[in-house]
């Protein structure tokens, strides 16, 4: 079949209304809400539909393919440089035609002065991308800060969640599955903005109403409780999450999951921007984002080495697991300085698991779970000797 022919087999991704999509937590939905477009990041169940997986090559990395599908006309997909598979996302949707309004984001790899000024303009030129492809609307500076304010009282309400599951009330599938739901949350306006009419910009009532309905939602699923049964506790980290399935395998190997250093949660919600010193906005919006909890993109020295050692020692984990997508090369070289490093600054051991979507459902990535889980087992029981 024709490449170009393909594409028609691909299956719309969203449907319905505007949408901005980002791929990259370090993109800001800040700016889109302050334009009155919902946005969401886009987080993936599969690879590619249909003949979409013709489109890259198998080994690359999963989360890149998996971005091989039709979009609808109405949507805007920000795409980040967040490394060379990512970059070649991009290109690919947009050489097929994929996406008809297709934005490229320019991520710096520091959070010093001069990324924070270069990163700034990269989010005023995303703003102006947004007002052409959606005629009538636009970013006004105090939208833009009551959009930072909401997204903050987000950010804190799933971090009250995450506390949660630092106690043993609510496990780590529920934190995730919490995030995930309070991303759409965001997305679907018909949840929270009966007061705020799209066709204006982000609005004080919107603010209330966004940061209210996720609270609720936050407050509701804690409720539930259901916190882990898990033995041993165990830290989780890596380049891309891809789903849900790798912590719920670790649950059921009986490890207990004390904290996800992911760009599904850690990465994405443990920080805010800071409005309150009354400088430029996007200058505020670049320098928060860029120094938020980093990913093993970012050029942050022993740092991230750091953070993982302290998140273990308050949380008492003791051990590490790592994932990485198959064929993510920022896993492979950041894992071994991660290893290295955790057990010199606090003699953890660390487990590399790899896969595609659904990884944690296969049986491999359980019985090395299970060893793993026996192994910390192992090391408990010569310490209490």
């Amino acid at each position: 079949m024709p490449w170009v022919c393909a594409v028609a087999f691909l299956a719309n991704w969203t449907g319905g209304m505007e949408m901005f999509l980002a791929s990259c937590s370090y993109i800001p939905l800040e700016v889109p809400l302050a334009a009155g477009l919902p946005g969401k990041r886009l987080f993936f169940t599969s690879s590619p539909v249909g003949n979409g997986d013709s489109l890259l090559p198998r080994d690359f990395c999963p989360y890149s393919r998996a971005f091989m599908r039709k979009y609808d006309s109405r949507d805007i997909l920000a795409i980040a440089g967040s490394c060379d598979a990512m970059r070649r996302a991009y290109d690919c949707v947009r050489y097929w035609d994929l996406a008809d309004h297709v934005l490229y984001v320019d991520v710096p790899r520091t959070a010093d002065d001069g990324a924070v000024s270069y990163f700034a303009h990269v989010l005023r030129q995303m703003a102006a991308d947004i007002e052409v492809a959606c005629p009538g609307r636009e970013v006004g500076e105090t939208s833009l800060r009551l959009a930072c304010e909401a997204m903050n009282t987000v950010r804190a309400a799933i971090s009250k969640a995450a506390t949660s599951m630092k106690r043993g009330v609510f496990s780590a599938s529920q934190v995730l599955k919490a995030t995930l739901d309070v991303n759409e949350l965001i997305s679907d306006t018909s949840r929270w903005g009966d007061r705020w009419s799209r066709d204006e910009e982000f609005t004080m009532d919107a603010r209330d109403a966004l940061a209210g309905t996720v609270a609720a939602q936050i407050d509701k699923l804690i409720a539930g409780g259901g916190g882990s049964q898990g033995l041993c506790r165990v830290g989780v980290s890596g380049t891309c999450l891809l789903d849900l399935s790798l912590v719920e395998c670790l649950e059921e190997a009986g490890l207990d999951v004390v904290f996800i250093d992911s760009c599904m949660s850690l990465r994405m919600y443990d920080f805010s921007v800071d409005i309150e010193s009354g400088g430029n906005i996007y200058e505020a919006l670049a320098r928060s984002y860029l120094s938020k909890p980093a990913c093993p993109r970012m050029f942050m020295g022993d740092e991230r080495i750091l953070r993982l050692g302290a998140l273990a020692a308050r949380s008492g984990a003791q051990g590490l697991v790592y994932f990485t997508p198959k064929f993510c090369d920022l896993g492979y070289y950041d894992f071994p300085e991660i290893k290295h490093g955790l057990r010199e600054i606090a003699g953890l051991p660390s487990l590399l698991l790899e896969g595609e979507y659904g990884a944690g459902r296969t049986g491999q990535l359980l019985t090395r779970a299970v060893a793993f889980r026996e192994m910390l087992e192992g090391r408990r029981q010569l310490d209490e000797a």
